[in-house]
């Protein structure tokens, strides 16, 4: 699978706000593991491209998945092009990666529990289909969350559930 270019983008962060280049849609129920801590890695079935390794990436939670009634599915709730304020989604923060770790087996994937994802789950280790999972190690110094949310910005989806924000978008909630 070929990934298509990403350039890199310089982002800032201080004290009071943070300026994101890059989002990631998660799903409202991971979101509240990552704001309490519990869950400490994101897990997906491809890389974070090294280029958004200690990069904010704004969080998109969307509405509802879009998946109809097969809500435990993994799919992406939002469009290809998302509009600046689309309806029922919104930006719950920031949070910047460190690093990945690659699970090579179930055996691994179920050890390592920071990720939250139960036995069974769609987005975890799938007997018989996954031969890898990534999971995407959250900096401990690196979460901005909004309370309350924001509406979000205009953004165009660049790969899978990572999407090129159309201009800078400052969180300073």
């Amino acid at each position: 699978v070929q990934q298509p270019q990403m350039e890199a983008a310089p982002c800032c962060q201080s004290s009071r706000a943070w300026t994101c280049k890059w989002a990631l849609e998660v799903r409202a129920e991971w979101v509240g593991k990552l704001k309490s801590g519990e869950k400490r890695i994101e897990v997906r079935a491809y890389p974070l491209p090294q280029l958004l390794i200690g990069v904010p990436i704004a969080i998109v939670v969307p509405a509802d998945m879009g998946c109809g009634h097969i809500q435990q599915s993994p799919c992406s709730g939002l469009p290809d092009v998302v509009p600046a304020g689309l309806s029922g989604a919104h930006v719950a923060g920031c949070v910047v990666f460190e690093r990945v770790k690659l699970y090579k087996s179930e055996d691994e994937f179920v050890q390592d529990q920071p990720h939250c994802v139960p036995i069974g789950s769609p987005y975890g280790w799938q007997q018989g289909v996954s031969e890898t999972l990534y999971g995407w190690v959250l900096s401990s110094t690196g979460s901005y969350w909004c309370d309350p949310a924001l509406p979000v910005p205009e953004m165009k989806r660049h790969l899978r559930s990572i999407y090129s924000l159309q201009s800078d978008f400052p969180l300073s909630c």
